[in-house]
């Protein structure tokens, strides 16, 4: 099997378990983080449902920028992240969030 392609298979699984890290991580921001609440109002409204559900969406969209920039690093630049990957989903993570 070629080294990228070894590489690139590596990638995806690290970055299918940042997922569920960063899905969680969102989850407990948009729960516990009292702003939420009084800025949207009642857990029980319609309002704050979309809300949150738009929140998970745009939030998940950002968290897809670590994978396409990890695969765009390896496959034209020739650069592979590693450990890196790391300091990547953590500026992500701020950033979306």
């Amino acid at each position: 099997m070629n080294e990228t392609v070894r590489y690139l298979r590596r990638a995806y699984l690290a970055w299918a378990a940042l997922w569920v890290v960063y899905n969680l991580l969102l989850l407990a921001e948009a729960f516990v983080y009292p702003g939420h609440v009084q800025y949207v109002g009642d857990q029980t409204s319609h309002r704050f449902w979309i809300l949150v559900v738009g929140f998970g969406v745009l939030a998940n969209a950002f968290y897809c920028l670590g994978p396409l920039i990890d695969v765009y690093a390896c496959v034209f630049l020739g650069f592979r992240l590693g450990p890196d990957r790391y300091l990547l989903f953590a500026v992500l993570l701020v950033i979306s969030t």
